[in-house]
C-alpha cells in the first residue's frame, strides 16, 4: 500500500496500525512518502539525521510482518517548486544518489523516485543541457531517474520511477520520448485512465504497457482523497470534504495479467482510510473472487466496527470518483421525488438509517462524518415531515436549506439538499442560493 498523498503527517503508531492491517489484509509491500515529510520532496537534498529513527522504526516493524518497504522521493518538489532539482547539476546527482544510498542504509528495500504533479519549466542550464533534445523535458528527467537506477542498484535495492505522465491512455511526447531514453526493465507507475479513475480495464493498461515497453505498476488513487479538500488547497494542510468509504469497484479482473504490482493510495486519516484500503488489498490479492461489498463487512469486522453501520455511512458519502452508482440513498429521494405519496415511507426509511449510523457515533475517526452524515439525515426527515403534515411549514425548514449548503463536508450533500429545495417547491417556497454553494 501507498503512503504517498498531500495531508498531515501520520504518527508512528498511526502508520504502525496502518501498517498490521495492511499485512492481514495481504499487503507484501509499503510505500513511504507523505508530502509532509519534506525530505521526500522540497528537502529532499537532506539526509534524516534525528528523525531517522522513526524510519527505522517502520523498517523493523514492516520487515518482522514480512512486508518490503519502499522510500518515495519527489526530487521536483511539487509543493515547493524552487527547491526542485536541476537534472544537469553534477551537485544535485551527487545529493540523489546519496539519499538513494541513505535509503538502503535505513533498511528500505526498494526507492521509488517520482516527477509526478511538477512543473514542465526547465531551469536555463537544464535547457542548455537538455535543449537539443527533441523533448528537453524527458531528457532531464530521464537523465536524474537512469543515475537514480544505477544507484539503487548499486546498493541492492529495487527501483521503481512515477513520470510527469503517470496517468491516461492517449500517448504524449514526454511518455514517447522517456520510453526511448529510461533503462530498460524499469517498472513505471500509471494511475490508470485518470489520476482518480472510475474504471481501468486490462486492455488499457496493456496498452500503456506497450507504450512504455516496460513493466507496468498500478497506482490507484483510490482511497485517497487529498484531491478535493474543503478549502480547495493543494498542501499539506487540507482537509478533505469526502471520505472514500465504499468499497474498490471498477477494477478489470484481468488486470492481474498485466501489471507488474498494484499500490492503493490511503487516504489522509489513518482510520478512516482502513475500511476502503483493505477491500483494495483484497481486490489485489484475488481479483476474480472479489467482491465489493461482502469485503467491506469483511474489512468492517476485521477492525471491529458495526458492518451496517459502515455500509450505511459509505451510501451517504455518495459516490467517489471510483464509484459511478449514485447509491441507495440517492435512488431513494429520486424514487420519492417521483412519487410524493412514497414521502412517508421515505421518512421512515431516513429514519432507520440514523438509527444505524449510532454505531459510529463515538468512533474516534468516523465520529464527525457521521455527525455530518445525522444533520444531512435529520434536515432531509423534517423536510418531509412538512410534506406529509407532521411538521410545521416555518422558517425552519429554509433555514435548513441554507444549513445544508453551509455544510463543508459532502456528505449525502447532493441528495439532501436536492430533497429540502425540492420541498421547498412542493410548498410554494424558492430555495435559497448560497454563495459557496458546493456541488454534491
Amino acid at each position: 500500500m501507498l503512503e504517498c498523498f498531500y495531508g498531515p503527517l501520520w504518527s508512528g503508531s498511526d502508520r504502525a496500525r496502518v501498517l498490521e492491517v495492511a499485512r492481514a489484509a495481504g499487503a507484501t509491500d509499503y510505500v513511504y512518502g507523505p508530502a509532509a515529510d519534506e525530505r521526500t520532496g522540497g528537502r529532499w537534498r537532506e539526509p534524516y539525521a534525528a528523525d531517522e529513527e522513526a524510519l527505522q522504526d517502520l523498517n523493523a516493524r514492516a520487515a518482522s510482518l514480512g512486508v518490503r518497504t519502499t522510500w518515495r522521493v519527489s526530487p521536483g518538489a511539487p509543493l515547493d517548486p524552487a527547491r526542485g532539482v536541476e537534472c544537469s547539476s553534477i551537485e544535485d546527482q551527487r545529493l540523489l544518489r546519496e539519499r538513494i544510498r541513505d535509503a538502503a542504509a535505513l533498511g528500505f528495500s526498494r526507492v521509488l523516485v517520482a516527477f509526478d504533479d511538477v512543473s514542465a519549466a526547465l531551469s536555463p542550464a537544464d535547457r542548455a543541457a537538455f535543449g537539443h533534445d527533441p523533448h528537453p523535458l524527458a531528457a532531464a528527467h530521464a537523465t536524474m531517474l537512469n543515475l537514480a537506477a544505477r544507484a539503487a542498484e548499486e546498493h541492492g535495492l529495487s527501483f521503481l520511477v512515477c513520470p510527469m505522465h503517470y496517468w491516461g491512455v492517449t500517448p504524449s511526447a514526454y511518455r514517447r520520448r522517456l520510453a526511448d531514453l529510461l533503462h530498460t526493465d524499469v517498472p513505471v507507475c500509471w494511475t490508470g485512465p485518470g489520476v482518480t479513475s472510475r474504471t481501468i480495464s486490462a486492455r488499457d493498461a496493456a496498452d500503456v504497457a506497450e507504450q512504455w515497453a516496460r513493466p507496468l505498476w498500478l497506482w490507484d488513487n483510490y482511497p485517497v482523497n487529498d484531491w478535493d479538500g474543503i478549502t480547495r488547497s493543494f498542501d499539506n494542510d487540507t482537509a478533505p470534504r469526502r471520505l472514500p468509504l465504499r468499497a474498490l469497484r471498477g477494477r478489470d479482473a484481468a488486470l492481474a495479467g498485466v501489471l507488474a504490482g498494484y499500490g492503493t493510495n490511503a487516504a489522509l486519516d489513518p482510520l478512516v482510510t482502513l475500511p476502503a484500503t483493505v477491500t483494495a488489498l483484497r481486490w489485489a490479492a484475488d481479483p476474480a473472487a472479489y467482491e465489493p461489498d461482502g469485503a467491506l463487512a469483511e474489512a468492517a469486522i476485521m477492525l471491529g466496527l458495526d458492518p451496517e453501520a459502515i455500509a450505511v455511512l459509505a451510501e451517504l458519502c455518495g459516490a467517489a470518483p471510483v464509484d459511478e452508482a449514485p447509491g441507495a440513498i440517492m435512488a431513494l429521494i429520486a424514487s420519492t421525488m417521483a412519487a410524493p405519496s412514497r414521502a412517508e415511507h421515505a421518512r421512515q426509511d431516513l429514519g432507520q438509517l440514523a438509527l444505524a449510523l449510532e454505531g459510529l457515533r463515538d468512533d474516534p475517526g468516523f465520529g464527525s462524518w457521521v455527525a455530518a452524515a445525522r444533520g444531512q439525515l435529520d434536515a432531509a426527515t423534517f423536510a418531509l415531515g412538512v410534506l406529509v403534515g407532521e411538521e410545521a411549514h416555518d422558517g425552519r425548514l429554509a433555514a435548513s436549506a441554507r444549513a445544508l449548503r453551509a455544510e463543508p463536508r459532502a456528505v449525502a450533500h447532493g441528495a439532501m439538499t436536492t430533497l429540502v429545495d425540492w420541498v421547498l417547491g412542493m410548498m410554494g417556497a424558492p430555495a435559497p442560493q448560497h454563495p459557496d454553494e458546493l456541488d454534491g
